[in-house]
């Protein structure tokens, strides 16, 4: 505006120049008011526009990190504030180009970013406060145990940042910002800061290395010197970070005389009980300590005792005056070699903070070479009937040297049948004679020293009731041998021992562990020796049998049914002593047994002398625990109404106890009536696997410990009829029937069903109906016919057992008479024997044809709605295929009418679902008005000529005619549903034209009788 104003005052003052310029007559004026103002508005400046057209404020920046080894991407999402000032198109850069941006949306609407030089930028031409929301991801690249990530962001004014980064105890760092705390949550690490306003920082994450220095290897170099040694520890150390690392090396207890790292002195640190060095820089350093332990002697051979760094690898070479032995503890094989009068002795030791090694006079080769071990001999002895079985476990001891082969003397009339070794150090075996008894040799797969356990097993042949000498082994080439004997006893024979020789009786706790693991049978008699084996002699006998004691545990369920009290018991049995080969069972009164199971069962009989006792026989003697399962029933009487309910028992058992369960299999009302000997319970104390056998409720349960007297339970029922219940039902039904000009109609049908134990869907088809094809669950079923005296030809479909609903469709044509001018098409449902909650009824009724009002008694929801060829083929697509059967390619028509219908629970009373709809071509619609007038005419010509008292026609001959006329009409209307304006129409003309004469007189009577009046 001031523009405009300037201009023209730029015009006033330049008139008199332009006038004589141009030669123009003329002059303006205006008021010196205006001339001021205009004159000031000019000297003014115009108002300053704004530097820039928009200004960025404070950006939220929530970062997510989600890390999938070895890579982490970020999910980073902005809020931004804008301001834009005035109303003209704004440039606003938001994030640097090759941004990844999955969402942009201002004041919660989607928007566009545009490429321009700064980057990604958004434009706009109008003033106001915006809100910002940007959502893209950033791939973070790996680094040393971390990662570093390269936030782009707005170029904000002040950035408040929010991070998640996974994993604890990390160490974090963002460049630039400021006030920067973490926070632990879980397992993720949350961070904010305040970002100063730049176009992107960096967040930098590791996890701090918990080693921050490793010892890899030591070498000790030490040299006797006098009564100490002089060490060199030489040390690899591998540091993991640039950090500063305080390394512990020796103990306060030695002399230290140097420390040096990488070849250069190093300080010296007392770190509590410990010498320690600083050692800094990444990777590998060499730190090597000299120092002296003195040599302890007071009690047995020279050694030294160090205390050391625990190191992987640790190599100790120790330079001994003279010839000596070497050896460490804990350690491995010392290696010696004798050089300029002396012994270098080198020996790798185990991680271990502790070593000890001991030195002695070397001992001559040739000693070195000599075998010297001892033996141990454990015997173990049984016998059965015919043969002495022994097992001698043998622990065999190398003292000094090494050996491949051992040698055992064995009596020459036993029979050696196996030789091993757990360790696998067997590799062969020969027995050979040697005079008077046999010469095993154990070959051995490789050079032992120290203990060696095997196994020899041989057998001889045994005569019973004959004292037998024992066949006790003796190792050879041994220097001390000793051994023990362990006598077995077994349910058939026993060894007794008749004369023990020089084997001293112990108890068969003496046996070693080994030992005594690997017997079985019981141990009768123990026996030790030294030195040579004893001769000892042994007689076989019977042992005496010990009658089992065993208690039982009784668990029962009672089922009782309409005519039986089923019981299902279990019984477990444990043996406290002995053996149990032999068991009674006894039987409520009047209990048949049903079946009988239990482990190693020979047979099961009912007792001759009382049919209430089952016998059992069991291939071997019982022990420990074992179960029998078996069930029983008993016949109910007809008016039984008290039943004895007892369980069964068990003989000979010292403690027999038991829970009872009692479930009602038929609609009967259960209660005690004797509870004799028996405590109630809750169910949840019943066993699981008592409860697991029905599906019923528990009713009662008992518990019982047998007394005298025994303890009884007796049942009052009472009975009750049984309530029919439906076993299956149709959740739904929907039928589509669709009408031919040529009296054909096809009815899809499909039934949501759902089914208990229903075999047949019985269903009734309308009359002349033929099937065309059944599917159950998808699957074609061939349909039967039900057949009997009671049957009328009604379709019976196998259904299946499934309580979720599953489909049955079928397809029936049914036969009806053919459209012709005037008519009805009737139709009705099929009728199925299960209740049905809903039913759906389409029908589909040809074109051109005008239909009356739907009569059905189902309700109708759809009437002579017209539908399309594609509404058509899509409702009836049943007809063009069921399932995955071959299509029956039933030509649908181009257009139709359709009537729908729906009601609930339809077809339950006496009258079927039906419907019935009323038709006419417009040739019959016309036939049937022409009949209506015609009749109607009839109708008034009778009653004309009744009126008329005419003698023209016969008086029953007027009545009838207006009768016949009457009755066509009743006929056209009721039956063709003949429309009745036509009729009606003329019945009120005719009935006008009949009238009119009559008025006609009657007023003309009235105007006579008035004129009179007035005459007179």
């Amino acid at each position: 505006m001031k523009r405009i104003w300037f201009a023209l005052l730029l015009l006033l003052v330049s008139q008199p120049t332009l006038r004589a310029q141009e030669s123009s007559p003329g002059q303006v004026q205006i008021p010196l008011e205006i001339y001021t103002q205009l004159l000031k508005q000019a000297q003014s400046p115009d108002d300053p526009r704004a530097p820039v057209n928009f200004a960025l404020g404070n950006a939220q920046v929530n970062v997510v990190v989600r890390s999938t080894e070895p890579q982490a991407s970020a999910e980073i999402s902005v809020t931004l504030s804008i301001q834009i000032f005035e109303d003209r198109w704004a440039l606003v850069p938001v994030l640097p180009a090759g941004t990844p941006v999955s969402r942009v949306t201002i004041q919660g609407s989607p928007v566009q970013l545009v490429a321009a030089p700064q980057g990604l930028a958004w434009t706009t031409h109008q003033k106001g406060a915006y809100t910002m929301e940007l959502t893209y991801r950033v791939d973070a690249s790996a680094s040393n145990n971390g990662y570093v990530l390269a936030v782009p962001v707005p170029e904000a004014a002040s950035i408040n940042l929010s991070a998640n980064l996974p994993g604890t105890g990390l160490d974090v760092a963002v460049i630039p910002a400021a006030g920067m705390t973490t926070k632990v949550s879980g397992g993720t690490t949350h961070v904010t800061a305040t970002v100063p306003s730049a176009r992107g920082f960096q967040i930098s994450w590791r996890t701090p290395s918990k080693l921050g220095a490793a010892f890899s290897r030591a070498l000790y170099s030490g040299k006797l010197s006098g009564d100490s040694v002089v060490w060199r520890g030489e040390f690899r150390v591998e540091l993991f970070s640039d950090e500063t690392v305080k390394l512990q090396l020796l103990p306060r207890g030695v002399t230290l005389t140097n420390l040096q790292v990488d070849g250069k002195e190093a300080s010296i640190l007392v770190d509590g009980k410990h010498f320690a060095t600083l050692v800094k820089g990444r990777g590998v350093h060499r730190v090597v300590a000299s120092f002296q332990t003195p040599v302890i002697q007071s009690d047995g051979p020279p050694r030294v005792e160090l205390d050391l760094p625990k190191v992987p690898v640790s190599r100790f070479e120790l330079t001994l005056p003279g010839r000596k032995e070497l050896s460490a503890q804990p350690g491995g094989s010392a290696t010696t070699q004798t050089r300029a009068g002396g012994t270098i002795a080198t020996v790798h030791v185990p991680l271990t903070g502790h070593v000890s090694l001991t030195w002695s006079e070397s001992v001559p080769d040739v000693v070195r070479r000599e075998l010297r071990a001892n033996a141990s001999l454990y015997h173990i002895v049984s016998a059965e009937e015919g043969v002495l079985l022994s097992r001698v476990r043998v622990l065999y001891e190398v003292r000094r040297g090494e050996t491949n082969r051992l040698e055992l003397v064995v009596p020459a009339d036993v029979q050696v049948n196996q030789v091993s070794s757990e360790t696998g150090a067997i590799a062969d075996w020969r027995l050979t004679l040697d005079g008077n008894a046999q010469l095993l040799q154990i070959f051995l797969d490789r050079q032992i020293q120290g203990e060696l356990l095997f196994d020899v097993f041989y057998d001889r042949s045994l005569t019973s009731g004959e004292s037998e000498a024992l066949p006790l082994l003796t190792a050879r080439g041994v220097g001390r041998q000793r051994g023990m004997v362990a006598l077995l006893s077994s349910r058939e024979l026993t060894l007794d021992p008749v004369d023990e020789g020089a084997s001293t009786r112990v108890g068969e706790n003496q046996l070693p562990s080994f030992v005594r693991d690997e017997i079985e049978l019981t141990i009768a008699h123990t026996f030790k020796y030294t030195d040579a084996p004893p001769s000892m002699t042994v007689a076989p006998s019977v042992p005496e049998r010990v009658a089992g004691r065993f208690d039982a545990q009784v668990d029962s369920l009672l089922s009782l049914g309409d005519v039986t009290l089923t019981s299902a018991a279990s019984v477990e049995i444990h043996v406290k002593s002995g053996g149990v080969d032999q068991m009674e069972l006894v039987l409520p009164e009047g209990a048949n047994l049903l079946n009988l199971s239990a482990p190693s069962l020979r047979s099961h009989r009912i007792s001759d002398d009382d049919d209430r006792v089952v016998e059992l026989e069991f291939t071997q003697e019982m022990e420990g625990h074992f179960r029998i399962e078996l069930s029983y029933e008993r016949i109910l009487g007809e008016d039984e109404i008290e039943i004895d309910a007892s369980t069964l028992r068990v003989r000979g058992a010292d403690v027999e106890q038991g829970r009872i369960a009692v479930e009602a299999l038929s609609a009967a009302e259960v209660t005690p009536s004797a509870t004799d000997e028996l405590s109630p319970i809750e169910v949840n104390e019943l066993p699981r696997q008592l409860v697991l056998q029905t599906t019923n409720p528990i009713l009662l349960a008992f518990k019982y410990v047998r007394a005298e007297p025994e303890p009884r339970l007796a049942l009052r029922v009472t009975r009750h009829r049984v309530v029919d219940v439906q076993e299956a039902t149709i959740d739904s039904a929907e039928y589509k029937t669709l009408f031919t000009r040529d009296g054909l109609s096809v009815t899809t049908v499909r039934f949501m069903v759902r089914n208990a134990r229903k075999q047949f869907l019985r269903i009734d088809l309308p009359e002349d109906s033929e099937v065309w094809s059944v599917f159950v669950a998808g699957r074609p079923e061939k349909p039967a016919l039900a057949e009997g005296e009671d049957e009328n030809g009604s379709l019976l479909i196998k259904i299946v057992n499934r309580t979720e609903g599953f489909p049955v469709d079928l397809i029936f044509a049914t036969r009806a008479p053919s459209i012709g001018r005037l008519g009805t098409v009737r139709a009705r449902l099929p009728r199925p024997d299960i209740l049905v909650t809903d039913t759906r009824w389409d029908l589909y009724l040809p074109e051109g044809l005008d239909y009356r009002p739907a009569t059905s008694n189902l309700n109708v929801t759809r009437a002579q709605a017209p539908v399309s060829h594609e509404d058509m083929e899509r409702a009836l697509s049943q007809l063009n295929g069921v399932a995955n059967a071959a299509p029956l390619h039933i030509t649908v028509p181009a257009t139709g009418v359709h009537f729908a219908f729906h009601k609930l629970y339809a077809n339950q009373g006496d009258v079927e679902a039906y419907a019935s709809i009323p038709y006419a071509t417009k040739a019959g619609t016309a036939l049937g008005q022409f009949v209506s007038l015609l009749a109607t005419a009839l109708i008034w010509i009778g009653l004309w000529f009744l009126v008329t008292k005419s003698e023209r026609l016969a008086h029953r001959l007027q009545i009838a005619m207006a009768a016949a006329g009457a009755l066509v009409l009743v006929v056209a209307v009721g039956a063709y549903h003949v429309s009745a304006t036509p009729a009606l129409l003329a019945s009120v003309l005719a009935g006008a034209g009949l009238a009119t004469p009559h008025a006609r007189r009657a007023l003309e009577r009235l105007r006579a009788s008035r004129t009179a009046e007035q005459s007179s």
